[in-house]
Order: C-alpha cells, then sequence, then structure tokens
C-alpha cells in the first residue's frame, strides 16, 4: 500500500483506538457511511454529466502522455471511495458480530485448557485485530474523501482551463 491517505488512515485509526477498542463503534459507522455513500454516489453523476459535448470530449480522451482520461481517473477515484464505503459497513457489522460472550462449553474450554490457551485473552485479542481492521477500512474510507475531493479539484480546473482557452479565441 504505496497510497499516503492509506497511511494516514492506519495513523489516525491508532490514534483513535480508545473509539474501536470499546464495543458500539459500529453505531458510528452504519450511522456516517449510507449518507456519505448516497452523497458520493449524487455528486459522481453530476459529474458524469458536467460541460458541454466538447467539454466531455476532452476529458473522455486520453493523449499520448496519459495511460487514462481524465474521467476514467475520477471514475477510478469515485469507484474506490464508494468501494471503500460499503467495505467499511460490512466490516462493521460483522464486528458487531464479534462481539459476544463465549458460552460455557465445557467441551470447548477442556480442549482450550489441554492447549494451555486462555479463552478469554484469544477473544479479546481476535476482537481487537478485527475491529482494528474494520474501523480502520472507516477511517480510510473517509479520508480518501479527499482524494475524490481533490479529483473533483482538477476536474474544475480543467474546465477553467477549456473555458479561458475558448474565450481567447
Amino acid at each position: 500500500m504505496h497510497s499516503p491517505y492509506f497511511h494516514v488512515a492506519i495513523i489516525i485509526t491508532l490514534l483513535m483506538s480508545n473509539s474501536w477498542l470499546n464495543a458500539g463503534w459500529w453505531e458510528t459507522v452504519t450511522a456516517v457511511i449510507p449518507n456519505l455513500t448516497g452523497f458520493t454516489l449524487g455528486g459522481f453523476a453530476i459529474i458524469v454529466t458536467f460541460g458541454n459535448d466538447e467539454f466531455k470530449n476532452i476529458i473522455y480522451k486520453t493523449d499520448k502522455t496519459e495511460e487514462h482520461s481524465i474521467i476514467a481517473t475520477i471514475g477510478a477515484t469515485f469507484v474506490h471511495f464508494v468501494t471503500l464505503q460499503i467495505l467499511s459497513i460490512l466490516l462493521a457489522l460483522y464486528s458487531k458480530s464479534t462481539f459476544f460472550v463465549l458460552p460455557d462449553n465445557r467441551c470447548i474450554i477442556a480442549v482450550m485448557d489441554r492447549m494451555n490457551i486462555d479463552v478469554d485473552k484469544l477473544i479479546v485479542i481476535s476482537r481487537s485485530i478485527v475491529w482494528f481492521v474494520s474501523y480502520g477500512v472507516f477511517i480510510y474510507a473517509l479520508v480518501t474523501a479527499i482524494a475524490a475531493t481533490l479529483a473533483i479539484f482538477r476536474l474544475m480546473y480543467n474546465y477553467q482551463t477549456y473555458i479561458n482557452s475558448n474565450e481567447d479565441e
């Protein structure tokens, strides 16, 4: 993972450990992400239809120096953004399902005792790992909002350049 957004998300997740180490953090995810996803999809629909036909021809074409068109790059940014949002909801729901107390099953406890495994520690450690990853994806989804915003900014900059070049003619 070479993305600076990913690295920032890891740092923020670690700094916010008090949030994800306590049960109930998933309520924030399920409250925030659906609204963000709706807003994101609406924004992307507007972006795809933005500009006149001549401008659309410009942003949909690739030139020799670029591998992808402007709109393909913006589309990839938004697909990544939405995918992370959906994944964060799924992981939050999964994390919520991992918040349980192990039933008093003597057979399982006997096997774990024989293997010198502290069941309570195992649950706490495994739950902490799942919650860290899940909350981290949520934070990564929020941080990638910056990438989506910058993609929109690049589109607006290109549009301004297009408008200014047409005024000069």
